[in-house]
């Protein structure tokens, strides 16, 4: 194989794009995207057995990110014994599985050359994806055609109740989906940016671009709109002169894709941030359930208590805000140390106050699962991450640091780190930016050591 950045590209965006398809055998737990998760690393070692790659060298936050996953196994399997329930061992070693992406990603790239093909085949995926995210909106049998592929309770419920769809694609919430197009829209930035002006861009990145627009637009998450919206607006500041009118025609297109399938669905979530009382939204999606992003219409869930007619805030934020003083909170303090476990929803110890599914904050969430300690210990490991990538960005990369730098707004009011649309694109990107610096000062470290040779006498 000589592309073998294309091969991991292709790999990583199908384990990506497929993460919500549960198990295709019943007597072998790998969901599809493991399986491609897998490939993608067969890959990578293919091309360090083949000289044309390097072992990555471990990295600060790659340590401390590890350490959080071995307090987190640790802690839980103390709630475990100390609850008397069994130890789910699989949602305490969820974050590992994206590092395999990462990882592979690091082993494939020498330079940019090579990150720019990964990025633009990693981008090709998201066309079936938002194609079937776009038949969402305007199919309810297609819908529950690909409900059954990719189950989504939340959508199920919106349409037995007659409401408005919201994409899910194949990743089995609108949220995640939200954020699987965020990231896909993030590496076609980094392919305009990147692309030698004397070079052309190609038509498949600027389709792959607009539809990952589109798309997000599809699952009608005001937070993945903004993102996008703030991905080109960034874009366009590093690189305005050729990807203003490449990004822009493509978002005028999305513009209009978006006005003939999902106009009633972004209209519904319009009108619902002006709603006073919040109605029922479906089960949450991440490592205790998941996040539905506010309400989704309907009658009031029971779940989530009602908003004041007096309220000024959208009704995506106020609810939130008395999810997290009403159940988050109560919740947390009645076991600030170590927390309830990752499994909290569906525990038979669940704690009395904590009715609704999520607790609508990663930092939160945390706190929740695995205790206060942790939490905090959680916040400064995504710290480094953030000053490590800040650091490391180049101007090809910047749409990915922004990208993780939105993750990390958006993770306070909805569990972005462990939702399942997030983490493994987030990881794959996150190693290219570090490969690239690992290359940049290689590059910098041959032509110092070249510049000594020639002065020396």
């Amino acid at each position: 194989m000589r592309n073998f950045p294309a091969a991991v590209g292709v790999a990583l965006g199908v384990a990506s794009a497929v993460v919500g398809i549960p198990e295709v055998l019943p007597f072998l737990p790998l969901r599809p995207w493991h399986v491609a998760m897998g490939a993608a690393l067969v890959i990578a070692l293919a091309a360090v057995r083949a000289r044309r790659a390097v072992w990555p060298r471990p990295l600060v936050m790659d340590w401390l990110f590890l350490a959080f996953i071995a307090l987190s196994i640790v802690v839980g399997f103390f709630n475990s014994r100390d609850l008397g329930e069994p130890f789910g061992l699989s949602a305490a070693v969820f974050p590992v599985y994206p590092l395999v992406g990462y990882v592979a990603v690091r082993m494939t790239i020498r330079h940019r050359t090579d990150a720019l093909v990964l990025l633009k085949w990693f981008t090709v995926p998201v066309i079936p994806s938002a194609a079937v995210a776009l038949v969402q909106q305007v199919s309810s049998g297609a819908s529950l055609t690909i409900l059954s592929i990719s189950p989504s309770e939340d959508l199920s419920r919106r349409i037995a109740d007659g409401e408005t769809s919201r994409a899910t694609a194949l990743v089995g919430n609108w949220i995640g989906a939200g954020m699987y197009f965020n990231a896909v829209l993030a590496a076609a930035c980094c392919i305009v940016i990147g692309t030698s002006r004397n070079r052309r861009i190609g038509r498949l990145t600027w389709v792959s671009a607009g539809l990952a627009i589109a798309g997000a637009a599809a699952t009608a998450t005001i937070s993945v709109i903004a993102t996008s919206a703030v991905l080109v607006a960034v874009t366009v500041a590093v690189e305005r002169k050729r990807s203003l009118p490449y990004l822009g025609s493509a978002t005028v297109v999305a513009g209009v894709v978006t006005v003939l399938f999902s106009r009633g669905a972004l209209q519904s979530r319009v009108e619902q941030q002006r709603t006073p009382n919040v109605p029922a939204a479906g089960v949450a999606d991440g490592a205790v359930g998941g996040a539905a992003d506010g309400a989704v219409g309907g009658a009031a869930d029971p779940g989530v208590p009602a908003l004041a007619e007096s309220s000024k805030l959208p009704s995506t934020l106020a609810y939130r805000i008395e999810v997290w003083s009403e159940q988050t909170f109560p919740a947390i303090r009645e076991r600030p140390w170590t927390g309830w476990g990752a499994d909290v929803v569906n525990s038979a110890n669940r704690p009395t106050t904590l009715i609704w599914d999520s607790a609508e904050s990663q930092w939160f969430g945390v706190a929740l699962w695995f205790g206060i300690p942790i939490a905090i210990f959680y916040c400064a490991v995504i710290a480094v991450i953030g000053i490590t990538m800040w650091r490391a960005r180049t101007k090809m990369t910047s749409p990915i640091v922004a990208f993780f730098a939105l993750s990390v707004v958006n993770a306070f009011i909805v569990p972005a780190f462990s939702n399942r649309g997030l983490p493994v694109p987030l990881w794959a990107l996150m190693g290219i930016v570090v490969a690239l610096a690992h290359h940049r000062s290689a590059t910098s470290s041959r032509r110092a050591d070249q510049t000594s040779v020639r002065s020396s006498p």
